[in-house]
């Protein structure tokens, strides 16, 4: 515990609502055991894209926290907590879209998000023929703010950021498709780096404490994740 006391351990969000959640409520997951954890936190925002770079090679950043899914290709260049979340893919559109379900995105120009595993499932729709156009944003903000003012016609972004934000944003006339099956399911952690083991096995304590006492499944049924 001695390295983390000593550590400023930055958290970087980058999933818009996350922020939300942390800046508004005041009492988000990462918020929760950044203080259980007994570390100073201070937020910085990094472009998802290249996270995973910023993270190994700035001395400055110690764990990268919010949107980042479990995969292989991510597990070779950092070392990932033990999950704390599982989530999965939504189709956004106006409210008053004509498009039903995923068939009627043939015609559709469609947004996804850069350095996200929306934006790859979006690209192989394009490569099989079952959009029209894909255009790539770089922040959520940007990606809402699209399909929200007309500029493109549907999104793919995460079910839990859909499922939080757009019931409490008044100004975004959005809804989710509900005749649509996921095809993205994954599991969402706390990467550090690899060398990291000591910070990465007091954050998994703290969270086996957290769901000893229920405190984490709190937090996750208050922001619709599982």
């Amino acid at each position: 515990m001695t390295k983390i006391h000593k550590k400023l351990v930055v958290l970087i969000i980058i999933i818009v609502n996350c922020i939300i959640i942390m800046m508004k409520c005041n009492a988000g997951t990462n918020s929760t055991i950044a203080s259980n954890v007994d570390v100073k936190d201070r937020l910085e925002l990094i472009k998802e894209k290249g996270v995973l770079t910023e993270l190994n090679t700035n001395e400055d950043i110690d764990m990268i926290v919010d949107g980042m899914r479990i995969t292989d290709e991510r597990k070779k260049e950092v070392l990932f907590t033990d999950v704390w979340y599982r989530d999965s893919d939504a189709i956004v559109v106006p409210k008053f879209s004509k498009i039903i379900d995923k068939r009627d995105l043939k015609n559709s120009v469609i947004g996804a998000r850069e350095g996200t595993l929306a934006l790859e499932l979006a690209q192989k729709w394009q490569k099989e023929g079952l959009i029209k156009e894909l255009k790539l944003f770089k922040s959520q903000s940007e990606l809402l703010s699209a399909v929200n003012t007309g500029k493109v016609d549907a999104i793919i972004m995460d079910s839990s950021a859909a499922s939080y934000i757009l019931p409490k944003d008044r100004t975004l006339y959005l809804k989710t498709l509900t005749i649509y099956e996921p095809e993205i399911f994954g599991d969402g952690a706390a990467a550090v780096r690899k060398s990291d083991t000591t910070l990465a096995n007091a954050v998994n304590e703290k969270i086996d404490e957290m769901k000893n006492d229920k405190t984490f499944f709190k937090i996750l049924e208050k922001y619709g994740l599982k």
